[in-house]
């Protein structure tokens, strides 16, 4: 395994995240509760459950965590960054570079489901536009 600069820390928190245990840790730090509060535990349990419920009630779909939402042809596209299963790649090699072909195509399979002339300039106008610039 290829040791990067940055070291282990920086993509093994990936495989902790989630968005209840996000939700619940900001919680018990704004009103000083124990990170496994109780207390903590049920406002999210209703908030989500609040949450869920108007959006279904007004139709909203909620892009999933590591999407990224796009305007893209004149249609909104949900952009994959980061799933679930590149994150455990990215803990084990620490490398993103190595990875960053996989999120590319990925994008490009989205955005051809749009327009079938799409290419990796329209993925890079819209996660990275440094790569449009001269070299």
């Amino acid at each position: 395994m290829e040791k990067s600069r940055k070291g282990p820390r920086i993509y093994k928190t990936l495989l902790d995240k989630d968005l209840v245990t996000a939700q619940k840790l900001e919680v018990a730090l704004r009103f000083d509760l124990a990170n496994e509060s109780w207390l903590a535990e049920t406002l999210v349990e209703r908030f989500n459950a609040a949450m869920d419920a108007f959006e279904t009630e007004h139709g909203v779909q909620r892009v999933k965590p590591g999407e990224l939402l796009v305007e893209y042809r004149g249609r909104q596209v949900a952009l994959p960054l980061l799933k679930p299963e590149w994150a455990k790649h990215l803990a084990e090699d620490r490398a993103f570079i190595r990875h960053k072909t996989r999120v590319e195509q990925a994008t490009l399979d989205v955005l051809r489901q749009v327009d079938p002339q799409s290419g990796l300039e329209d993925v890079w106008r819209l996660v990275n536009p440094r790569a449009l610039l001269p070299r």
